[in-house]
């Protein structure tokens, strides 16, 4: 039988890969994360 934890680790990790593909299909979290990068290496 299966840990607990392990248990809850995959159903975590199905959410987070669901939500990641969700975001990355939208283009809105693509965006943001270029964002970020080029005012973190201006501010740099």
């Amino acid at each position: 039988m299966p840990e607990p934890s392990a248990h809850f680790l995959t159903k975590a990790y199905a959410i987070f890969a669901k939500d990641l593909r969700l975001e990355l299909r939208t283009k809105y979290a693509l965006n943001t994360i270029l964002m970020f990068g080029v005012i973190s290496l201006v501010a740099v």
